[in-house]
């Protein structure tokens, strides 16, 4: 399994990086969106985990970007602050999820295992 995560904030980046490695999940971390959108079109991830607020560019903004790259990717979306209508509008756009920071270790490893399987279905979700 081989997750790409997008987060300008290094704590955070490293803070997925370190829930997913334990679990012997292969991760990358980037810290914006151009060498996020340069990378997926060159390799191949099972899901990306992508900030909503990146500089310069929105969730719904990114989302629709990264979309166009790599179609057959689910995103995940990490957020500060959400609403219900924003998480709605998101998952309608494409979002896989959104997941709310401060990110739960357990939540965020099964919403990783739930992504990966949805993109290949009917495969184990260990690592």
């Amino acid at each position: 399994m081989r997750i790409l995560v997008v987060d300008d904030d290094y704590h955070d980046g490293e803070q997925v990086s370190s829930f997913a490695r334990k679990e012997g999940i292969e991760v990358r971390v980037l810290d914006n969106l151009t060498d996020a959108i340069r990378v997926l079109m060159a390799e191949e991830y099972d899901l990306l985990l992508l900030d909503m607020h990146l500089p310069g560019f929105n969730g719904a903004t990114a989302l629709s970007l990264l979309n166009e790259v790599a179609p057959r990717t689910p995103i995940m979306l990490l957020a500060s602050q959400t609403s219900a209508y924003s998480t709605h509008q998101l998952l309608q756009a494409g979002a896989f999820r959104v997941l709310e920071k401060p990110l739960v270790r357990e939540i965020l490893l099964a919403a990783i295992r739930e992504a990966c399987a949805s993109r290949h279905p009917g495969t184990s979700d260990a690592a």
